[in-house]
C-alpha cells in the first residue's frame, strides 16, 4: 500500500524569480556592465520606507530594527538591545549620559592615575585663546614631523569641538611617555613641557606659532647690586636674565601682593655679606634686589608650598 506524500501539501508555490525587479537589474547590468543608482536602490531594497514601529521585524528591509531594537517602554526576549538583558550592561556606560550640556561649558580630561597634574597644566594652556590660536595654525608637515606637536593639536580640537564632557588623554600623555602611576610636579612639568615646545615650535614657518610660547611666557630680570658708598650699580646688574615664572615665597605672607613685595625686596649685603665694589675698589656695605625688565603678557606665578629643612 502506497502512502500519501503529504511533504509539500501546504507548500507555497515559489514565485518565479525572473519576474522580480531585482532579477530584471542583475540581467542588465551583466548585459551592460554598467550600474546605476537606481540598480542599487533596487538590490539592495534601500527604496523601502523607513519603519515607523511595525512591532516586528521586516527581514527584507534594511531600513527596519524593530528586531534589534525594543520600543518604548517595550521589551523583547531576543535581539541585542534587550531592555533587561546583561548585553546592554556589558556594553559599559551610556555614551549619551557623557555629553557636554553646551559648548560653552568646557570639557574635562580623563585621569588615568597620576596625571592630574598634567591635565592642569593643558587646561590652562587651552584657555589661553593665543596659545591655543598658534596651537591651530602649525602646518600640518610640522604636525607629522613633531609628534607632541601632533597630539596636542588633537587634544585641543578635541576639547574645542568635541560633545562629550570628558576628553581622553591617553594619545598624549603616551606621545610624552610619562608614566600615568608616577605623581609629578606641576611646576617642573610646565618648565620642561614649555621647554620642549619652545624646540619644536622653532620649526614652524608660521610667525604666530614660531615664538609663541616666548612671546607669551618669557620675560626678565636682572640682579641689581648697588655700593652704598658710591652709589654704583655693578657691572652684572646690567646683565638680564629669561624667566618663564616667577618663584614666590608664600610663608608667612598673607597674599600675592605681599608675596611679590618680597620677591622684590632689598637686601642688605654687610658685615660678612660686603660687597666688593669695583669703583671703591674695597669692600663695602652695598644693596641687592631683583628687577623686572620685562613682564610677558602671561605671567606664571610659582609658589614656594615647601620649606627645605636640612639635617641638624
Amino acid at each position: 500500500m502506497s502512502r500519501h506524500n503529504t511533504r509539500n501539501k501546504n507548500k507555497r508555490p515559489r514565485a518565479d524569480e525572473s519576474a522580480s525587479p531585482s532579477y530584471a537589474a542583475l540581467k542588465r547590468i551583466h548585459s551592460t556592465g554598467a550600474i546605476t543608482q537606481d540598480d542599487i536602490r533596487q538590490l539592495y531594497s534601500v527604496w523601502k520606507p523607513v519603519c515607523q514601529g511595525c512591532h516586528g521585524n521586516t527581514k527584507d528591509s534594511p531600513n527596519c530594527f524593530c528586531g534589534l531594537i525594543p520600543t518604548t517602554g517595550g521589551a523583547r526576549k531576543t535581539g541585542l538591545w534587550q531592555k533587561n538583558g546583561e548585553h546592554v550592561g556589558s556594553l559599559g556606560p551610556d555614551p549619551s549620559k557623557d555629553l557636554r550640556a553646551s559648548t560653552e561649558t568646557p570639557a574635562g580630561l580623563t585621569n588615568l592615575g597620576a596625571t592630574c597634574y598634567a591635565n592642569s597644566i593643558l587646561q590652562c594652556l587651552y584657555m589661553n585663546t593665543s596659545f591655543r590660536s598658534g596651537i591651530f595654525s602649525l602646518e600640518p608637515d610640522i604636525l607629522k614631523k613633531q609628534p607632541v606637536l601632533d597630539q596636542l593639536a588633537r587634544l585641543f580640537a578635541q576639547l574645542h569641538s568635541s560633545k562629550m564632557a570628558f576628553i581622553d588623554s591617553a594619545p598624549f600623555i603616551k606621545t610624552l611617555e610619562l608614566d600615568n602611576g608616577v605623581q609629578q610636579d606641576s611646576h617642573e612639568f610646565l618648565t620642561l613641557f614649555l621647554s620642549l615646545l619652545e624646540r619644536s615650535l622653532s620649526y614652524s614657518k608660521v610667525t604666530v606659532a614660531k615664538t609663541i610660547v616666548q612671546d607669551l611666557f618669557r620675560g626678565s630680570v636682572s640682579h641689581v647690586t648697588r655700593c652704598s658708598s658710591c652709589g654704583r650699580d655693578s657691572e652684572a646688574s646690567s646683565k638680564m636674565e629669561d624667566f618663564y615664572e616667577l618663584e614666590l615665597n608664600i610663608k608667612g605672607l598673607s597674599n600675592l601682593e605681599e608675596s611679590l613685595d618680597d620677591y622684590l625686596s632689598v637686601e642688605a649685603l654687610n658685615g660678612e655679606n660686603q660687597y666688593s665694589c669695583e669703583s671703591c675698589q674695597k669692600r663695602v656695605d652695598a644693596t641687592r634686589c631683583i628687577k623686572l625688565r620685562s613682564l610677558p603678557p602671561v605671567v606664571n606665578f610659582q609658589l614656594k608650598r615647601y620649606v627645605f629643612l636640612p639635617k641638624v
